[in-house]
C-alpha cells in the first residue's frame, strides 16, 4: 500500500523524537518500506531504538530512571524540576512494568504531535516538536538530503520564525554543498584535460620513437645484409685464390713432368744412337776384318 503524507509525518516524527535529528533520504525510505511492507509505528519505532544514532544517546546500559531522565532534557527541555520528576516517575515505572523504549517513543511523539500550541501546560514543547519535524520534513522529503542530519534542526524553538530561519540555512547548506560540487567538478574537469594533453603528447613521442626503432631495424636490416654479401663476396675470393692455386701447382706439376720427359726421350736418343753409332762402327770392323782375311 503506498505511504501517505500523514504516515510518512509520523515515522518523521518518530525519528525526531528517537535522534534529535532529521531522517535522511536512506533511513527515510528503508522506513516507508518496512511499513509498506506490513510493518507498523511500533515496529518503526522499535528499528529506531536498536540504531546506533539511538543508542550513542541513549545507551543499553542506562536504567529506566536515567533513560527516562535524559529522554526528558531532549523532547521536553527546560522542565521544571518538579515537572521532570514526575515525568520521569512514569517514564520509569512504564518500563519496569514490561514497557518498552520504543513504547515510549510511540506514545511521547503522539502526545506531543497532537497537543496543541495553545495548551498552557505543554503548548511550547508541542510547538518545538512540530517544528523540528516541519524541518525535518523540508531537509529530507522537499530537498531530498542525507547529511546534516542532526544540525538541520539546531536552533529551532517554539517559535515559527525558528523554522524558516532553519530553512534558510539548510538551503544556504545545500547552495553551499553545491558549490563545493561545481567546483570539484571543474578541478576533475581541469584535471582530464591535464590528463589528456599528457596523453596526447606521450602518444606523439611514442609514435616518434616507433618511428626511430623502425629507421633503426631497417638501418640494422641492411646492414645484415651488407655483412652477409661481404661474408660471401670474402668466401667468393678465398675459393677463387684457392683454384689459382691448385692452377698454379698443377702447371707446375705438368711442366716439371713434361720437362723430365724431354729429358728421358732426349736421354734414349742419345743412348740409340749411341747404341747406333756402336753397332755401326762394329760392323765396319767387323767388315775390314772380313777384307783382310780375304
Amino acid at each position: 500500500m503506498p505511504i501517505t503524507v500523514a504516515t510518512r509525518l509520523d515515522i518523521i516524527e518518530l525519528v525526531v523524537i528517537a535522534t534529535g535529528g532529521a531522517p535522511g533520504v536512506t533511513q527515510l525510505n528503508s522506513l516507508v518500506a518496512a511499513i509498506d511492507a506490513g510493518g507498523t509505528l511500533k515496529g518503526t519505532a522499535t528499528t529506531l531504538t536498536s540504531s546506533a544514532a539511538f543508542l550513542r544517546i541513549y545507551p543499553s546500559y542506562l536504567t529506566s530512571a536515567e533513560f527516562a531522565s535524559k529522554f526528558l532534557d531532549n523532547a521536553v527541555p527546560g522542565l521544571t524540576a518538579a515537572a521532570k520528576a514526575e515525568g520521569v516517575a512514569v517514564i520509569s515505572g512504564l518500563l519496569n512494568s514490561g514497557s518498552s523504549r520504543a513504547d515510549v517513543l510511540v506514545a511521547s511523539a503522539d502526545f506531543l504531535s497532537n497537543t496543541l500550541a495553545t495548551n498552557s501546560t505543554f503548548g511550547t514543547y508541542a510547538a518545538l516538536f512540530q517544528n523540528k519535524a516541519a524541518v525535518a520534513t523540508y531537509h529530507t522529503v522537499t530537498l531530498g538530503l542525507d547529511t546534516n542530519l542532526t544540525g538541520a534542526l539546531e536552533g529551532i524553538t517554539s517559535s515559527a520564525d525558528s523554522v524558516t530561519t532553519a530553512r534558510n540555512a539548510v538551503d544556504g547548506t545545500t547552495a553551499a554543498a553545491a558549490a563545493a560540487a561545481a567546483a570539484t567538478a571543474t578541478a576533475a574537469t581541469a584535471t582530464a584535460a591535464t590528463a589528456l594533453t599528457t596523453y596526447d603528447s606521450a602518444a606523439a613521442t611514442s609514435a616518434t620513437d616507433t618511428a626511430a626503432a623502425t629507421a633503426a631495424a631497417t638501418a640494422a636490416d641492411v646492414a645484415a645484409a651488407t655483412a652477409a654479401n661481404s661474408v660471401a663476396l670474402a668466401a667468393a675470393s678465398a675459393t677463387a685464390a684457392a683454384l689459382a692455386v691448385s692452377t698454379a701447382a698443377t702447371a707446375k706439376v705438368s711442366s716439371t713432368a713434361q720437362t723430365a720427359a724431354a729429358v728421358a726421350l732426349a736421354t734414349a736418343t742419345a743412348a740409340t744412337a749411341a747404341t747406333t753409332d756402336d753397332a755401326a762402327s762394329a760392323a765396319a770392323t767387323s767388315a775390314s776384318a772380313s777384307q783382310v782375311t780375304a
